[in-house]
């Protein structure tokens, strides 16, 4: 078995056995061990300081994944290229330091009416990005050694369960607010210390950069290619947090319970995160090979069974979700209204399959940063205006209608660019079986225990959709020697 597939095996059950350990932290542990506040304290100080965070590296990162390979050496220590990389963080620390020294004032004034803790722990996060911009760079120089095992593993389930131990600390009052936020922070900075000391071992380190070998292979380039690439990936990453960032403004509580129900279904698009990472190569190759079929298959089939997944997921989270949260406390069903509407926009962007792996490796890439960062302004807009008119409900909404409009756009791009056009009356037989399960599910006999509740639905609810997908040839189900074949 190769290096990569080890690997790759390996990362998946650190990822899967991280989502368990999360998904247990967020919607059992923390809402019944932490008040609504605290939580969201911690949200907004993690989504803030992984947003800045993002900027730190300035693109180093992106440089290592794309140009290491050109300095691959381990005798000669890899050229120094270590060392090279490390001279973006550097610099990107003192211009987001002088960014947080002159806008702090405007910063913790947005906070000090409704979430005066914000302004409190606020000189956390300057050293809170860092560790998070430093973790990153550290990660993906790993990774570029093929040693990645080790920091999915810190970064999936050690950290976890290390804020899970904070956590019962914190309630049984051993600590206090402070130590807790304090030992918030430490616990990433433990990580960093971790990645530094493999890298040391494993990754052959040199801060000695052969600069007649760097400048051969065009430093502009490199810097040029980084920045674009980073704006992509902090306009993906503000997609995912900026809702907090703003949110927290109108109430921490408010965050806390929003964080928690939110969470939710975000479970609804996990398969297309799965999926981009096996298509991408595939997409690459036919590409290259200019294999117009094979590109065609691929977003043809991830546009419709992404949708058949989603839309199962989002059925049986929506028909379950009173019984699950009546499982917690009674002031998160405060939130009970954002989950339809998160779960719409879900859907939407798993309707979109791969189209925008596919725009991302078809043409120019700033085109996809460009793309990626009008998405994120979409939201930020959208957050800005309806968030405080509607509060957790407005955050909802602004996702969901950032999905709509950059599913239509992506489409559009992907049919402009290759003619393809992948929605046919299948996925309206598909929105029609979605609503008859979900109609079944809502006039399902009450069930008073809401563990029994969930299983009933969603044991009826999945054997009825299974059942009309099949039967309407949805997804087509044969037997070729011996082995299950699905088209």
């Amino acid at each position: 078995m190769g290096v990569v597939k080890r690997q790759g095996i390996k990362n998946t059950i650190s990822s899967y056995l991280g989502i368990l350990i999360g998904f247990a932290s967020l919607i059992v542990i923390q809402p019944k061990l932490l008040p609504p506040e605290v939580i969201g304290l911690s949200r907004v100080m993690f989504a803030f300081s992984t947003l800045v965070g993002t900027l730190i590296p300035l693109g180093a990162g992106n440089i290592c994944i794309r140009y290491f390979p050109k300095f691959f050496n381990a005798e000669k220590k890899h050229h120094g290229f270590f060392g090279f990389l490390a001279l973006f963080p550097v610099l990107g620390s003192l211009l987001v330091f002088l960014a947080i020294l002159i806008l702090k004032d405007w910063i913790v004034a947005k906070y000090a009416t409704q979430s005066p803790l914000f302004e409190t722990y606020f000189y956390l996060v300057f050293p809170f990005s860092v560790f998070m911009g430093l973790t990153s760079l550290f990660t993906t120089y790993l990774s570029a050694l093929y040693k990645s095992t080790i920091p999915a593993y810190l970064s999936d389930v050690i950290v976890r369960i290390l804020y899970i131990g904070l956590i019962l600390f914190y309630y049984y009052q051993y600590l206090s607010l402070s130590q807790f936020m304090i030992g918030y922070v430490l616990i990433y900075f433990a990580q960093l210390l971790a990645l530094a000391f493999y890298l040391i071992i494993v990754g052959n380190p040199s801060f000695h950069v052969d600069w007649h070998k760097l400048k051969s292979e065009n430093i502009k380039d490199m810097t040029y290619f980084g920045f674009y690439v980073s704006v992509a990936g902090f306009a993906s990453l503000g997609l995912n947090t900026i809702d907090a960032v703003i949110l927290g403004a109108y109430g921490l509580g408010t965050l806390g319970i929003y964080t928690v129900v939110a969470f939710i279904p975000t479970i609804i698009q996990t398969p297309l995160n799965a999926l981009d990472r096996i298509s991408a190569p595939k997409i690459a190759f036919a590409l290259h090979e200019n294999d117009t079929k094979e590109l065609k298959n691929i977003y043809y089939k991830s546009c419709k069974y992404l949708f058949v997944i989603g839309l199962y997921l989002a059925v049986m989270i929506n028909l379950n979700i009173g019984s699950l949260l009546s499982m917690i406390k009674p002031e998160y069903l405060a939130a009970l209204p954002i989950v339809p509407i998160v779960s719409i926009g879900y859907v939407l962007n798993m309707l979109g399959g791969t189209s925008l792996t596919l725009l991302f490796y078809s043409g120019k890439k700033w085109e996809s940063a460009l793309l990626l960062m009008g998405a994120f302004m979409i939201t930020l807009v959208l957050d800005l205006i309806l968030i405080p008119q509607l509060g957790m409900v407005g955050a909802a909404y602004a996702i969901s209608i950032t999905a709509l409009i950059f599913t239509w756009l992506k489409w559009y791009l992907v049919k402009r660019k290759f003619g393809l056009q992948p929605y046919d009356t299948s996925f309206a037989q598909i929105t029609a079986i979605g609503l008859i399960v979900y109609v079944v599910g809502y006039f399902f006999p009450t069930i008073q225990n809401p563990v029994l509740s969930i299983f009933a639905i969603g044991s009826v609810g999945t054997l009825i959709y299974a059942a009309l997908i099949v039967w309407f040839k949805i997804i087509a189900i044969r037997f070729e020697n011996g082995k299950i074949k699905i088209d």
